[in-house]
Parts: C-alpha cells; sequence; structure tokens
C-alpha cells in the first residue's frame, strides 16, 4: 500500500509539472513571456529558417495505420514553434505541423478558430469541458464601458481590419453550422447584432468599423473556405 501510495504522488507530481511547463510553453509560443530555448545541433536535428526549438520530451508514442493503431514505442519528441519532431524507435523522424495535428481551421485566422474546433468536436461525440478555475491573461481589443437597457456591457474597440474577421468568421461558421447547431447559428447572428450596437453606442470610426463588419459578414455568408 504505501508503495502504491508513493507511486502515486509521483504520478501527481508529474502532471502537475507537465500542465505547468505546458502552460510555460503556450505563453512563450503566444509571446507573453520569454521563451526558453534549445540548441537544434545538440539534438541532432536541422530546423527550419527561423524556426526554434523549445523543448525536448520522451513519451510512448502510438502510430495510425490502415490496420489501427501500433504498439506504443519510446519516442523523443522535439517541440519546435512550429511543429512537433518525433524521433521513433526506429530512428525516423517524423513532422507534424501544429495546424495538422490539432486540426485547427487556418482559414479562419483569429476570430472563432477555438469555436469552430469545439463544434467539430461536438459532431464526433467528445465532450467540451471548461475549467473555470484556470484563468489566462488575455487582453481583447480596447474595451468601452457603456449602458444598453439599463445594463452595463462592453464594446471590443477593435479596428476596422478585426471588424472585418469578426463578420467574416461569425456569418461562415453560421452558415455552415445553422442545420447542425442552429441554436449556435442564431447566437452567431445576435453577436454581430451586438458588435454593431456597441460600435455605435461606445466607439470611435464607427462608419468604418460598421462597413467592414458588413463586409465581413458578407464574404463570410458566400465564400468557400475551410470546412464547415
Amino acid at each position: 500500500m504505501r508503495k502504491q501510495a508513493a507511486a502515486e504522488r509521483h504520478i501527481a507530481a508529474d502532471r502537475a509539472a507537465a500542465f505547468v511547463d505546458a502552460r510555460n510553453l503556450v505563453l512563450e509560443l503566444a509571446g507573453m513571456q520569454p521563451g526558453a530555448s534549445l540548441d537544434p545541433t545538440v539534438a541532432g536535428i536541422v530546423p527550419r529558417p527561423g524556426e526554434t526549438l523549445r523543448r525536448l520530451v520522451n513519451a510512448w508514442l502510438r502510430q495510425r495505420t490502415p490496420e489501427g493503431w501500433t504498439e506504443p514505442s519510446w519516442s523523443q519528441v522535439f517541440v519546435t514553434d512550429q511543429r512537433l519532431l518525433v524521433r521513433l524507435g526506429s530512428g525516423e523522424l517524423a513532422s507534424l505541423w501544429w495546424g495538422s495535428l490539432v486540426g485547427f481551421e487556418a482559414d479562419l485566422a483569429v476570430d472563432h478558430v477555438d469555436t469552430e474546433y469545439c463544434l467539430r468536436a461536438r459532431q464526433r461525440g467528445l465532450h467540451v469541458v471548461v475549467n473555470g478555475s484556470f484563468e489566462f491573461p488575455h487582453a481583447i481589443g480596447d474595451r468601452k464601458k457603456y449602458k444598453l437597457f439599463g445594463m452595463e456591457v462592453q464594446a471590443g474597440g477593435h479596428s476596422p481590419q478585426r471588424r472585418y474577421m469578426i463578420g467574416r468568421n461569425t456569418a461562415w461558421l453560421a452558415r455552415g453550422w445553422v442545420l447542425r447547431e442552429p441554436a449556435f447559428a442564431a447566437l452567431c447572428m445576435a453577436r454581430l447584432a451586438y458588435e454593431a450596437v456597441g460600435i455605435v453606442l461606445a466607439e470611435t470610426r464607427v462608419c468604418a468599423k460598421l462597413w467592414a463588419l458588413l463586409r465581413g459578414a458578407v464574404n463570410g455568408l458566400f465564400t468557400r473556405m475551410g470546412r464547415a
């Protein structure tokens, strides 16, 4: 029993350390804290120009083949700011780009990238869980507070260029998911209306931002891009 308890404590400590390191890596890749870097020549790899090696870890990995999953193999994983380089037990070096690894929709660029990913996860029967105890410092636009029907709300304060992206991506998601997630599509339309009201009541450059939001929404409704 003592050995089992000690082993469980050791596993819990390893998980906690991995969580902290993963959080630090995200902050580094986002440019929100100084990033650690490793010498790629010591690791025996040649990165692409401008690519930075961030971590070197060992992990048990399995591969998906037409016949199914292989048995786990002890592998070296090089984490860079662009991809994972995996040195398999056979000696082969596999390159897994971040976009292909996690399946984010690159055409969205900024807004709703995580939303679209979660929608596809739900369609595959996965559960999307929110950890309310975790705080992640993140600045979103230049928020402007104003009163609407007696309630204090906020306008995003984004530039016209960003408003275009918000309009395009929101309308594109609503169009692509209206039959599968009608409540979400209605929420997207409400989001666009809320953006427009905030621009009018609380922001500067009203005409430029409204025009950008409208152009983006129209393009999102009629432009073909991505998977939705």
